[in-house]
């Protein structure tokens, strides 16, 4: 799959979407694309978001509509050019209200296949107002966030279980000065205070190859350095904390990821997919 956009490179998508010379000049680009590699066969838009705020994007309530337009146009090109076996999916927002504004039925008329789910950053410093789970397959609360609430509205809205995959993080979302108030379910509090907060590269944000060696013992399923591992089972979620550092440390694991893909084969989902796979090690995966 090629994918198209993404957090910091959606800000083409709401004037382009709105126009039809440039819905056909982005949908011709992307025929030239498929023609020059085609060892690809499949399209991933991803616009973070339609009508909602992304990494300071322009945005509108027209977008929903004009997205179906920019499918549409997609799939009309693509057919014309002998390209009818290429799919065309989405990356969505996880977050049901988020999701709602792209209309996904009325892109699966105008050509859509497939929808990837981003399942994850449901927590991050210092935007969130506590501490929480950042990629939990079971909402704490009813209708919370979880990949079990935005799956439940897509399967709602009719989308076919087939097409949904949904995402596992091979990086985790980290807040110091946590005080945890209860464990099971996840409850408790954070300061992310003026500077960074502990991360590999990006304040914050720990990858899985260091996660391995820095902060937690797979062969001995125990945390390192000071840390714990605790497992939320209402959330069926891990995370890691250190109650001396006060670090919280939100993430997937091995056993998470095999509870996210019984979790999809149960529903007959399409699949699970990973961001990043650079930040892995080939444990999660």
């Amino acid at each position: 799959s090629m994918s198209i956009g993404g957090w910091s490179m959606s800000n083409g998508f709401h004037e382009t979407a709105a126009s039809d010379a440039a819905r056909k000049v982005f949908a011709k680009g992307v025929v030239k694309l498929f023609k020059q590699f085609p060892m690809f066969s499949e399209v991933d838009i991803d616009w973070e978001y339609p009508n909602a705020e992304g990494a300071g994007n322009p945005y509108g309530p027209e977008d929903g509509e004009n997205y179906a337009l920019l499918i549409g146009e997609l799939r009309k090109q693509l057919d014309a050019a002998g390209l009818s076996n290429v799919k065309i999916s989405i990356a969505s927002s996880a977050v049901v209200k988020t999701l709602g504004y792209s209309n996904v039925n009325a892109l699966l008329e105008a050509g859509l296949y497939g929808i990837n789910v981003m399942t994850y950053d449901f927590f991050g410093t210092p935007w969130a107002e506590s501490v929480t789970h950042h990629t939990n397959l079971k909402a704490l609360e009813e209708g919370g966030w979880g990949v079990d609430t935005v799956v439940g509205h897509l399967l709602s809205e009719g989308f076919p279980a087939e097409r949904i995959n949904i995402g596992y993080a091979a990086y985790t979302r980290n807040g110091r000065n946590a005080e945890l108030e209860s464990l099971s379910p996840l409850k408790g509090t954070y300061s992310p205070g003026t500077g960074t907060t502990v991360g590999s590269f990006e304040s914050g944000t720990t990858e899985w190859y260091d996660i391995i060696y820095n902060y937690l013992d797979l062969e001995n399923q125990k945390g390192r350095n000071g840390f714990n591992v605790y497992t939320d089972k209402v959330a069926d979620a891990d995370y890691l904390y250190n109650p001396d550092s006060k670090l919280f440390m939100s993430l997937d694991t091995p056993r998470t990821v095999k509870a996210k893909g019984e979790y999809a084969a149960s529903l007959g989902l399409g699949a699970l997919f990973t961001w990043t796979i650079d930040q892995d090690n080939g444990v999660l995966v």
